[in-house]
């Protein structure tokens, strides 16, 4: 049972779904514009006159709400931080506020 896909993110990526909401809704919009296959089709999303779709904002594959103003040092903070997480290398670092 190694071998079983116990996720759902798992099975999608497997069949080469979108795994995550802005990966789908960039996919949505380019499939909107005529299909993702062709090649115009990254400019007739950006170039999109439909202002009032509500993925319009979310249209180029970025969350424009999600906009964060770091420091460098909260930068380096939060990269060292992923690398603990992810890699499992032990970080210290001092508390401070984002």
């Amino acid at each position: 049972m190694e071998n079983e896909m116990k996720t759902v993110r798992d099975r999608a990526m497997a069949i080469g779904l979108p795994t995550k909401p802005i990966d789908a809704m960039r996919k949505f919009c380019l499939e909107c514009v005529g299909g993702g296959g062709r090649k115009e089709a990254s400019k007739l999303v950006r170039e999109c006159p439909a202002t009032k779709c509500p993925l319009h904002p979310f249209r180029l594959g970025k969350n424009p709400y999600h906009k964060l103003n770091l420091t460098p040092e909260q930068r380096k903070r939060r990269s060292d931080l992923a690398k603990e997480r992810f890699i499992g290398k032990s970080v210290s670092f001092k508390s401070e506020q984002i």
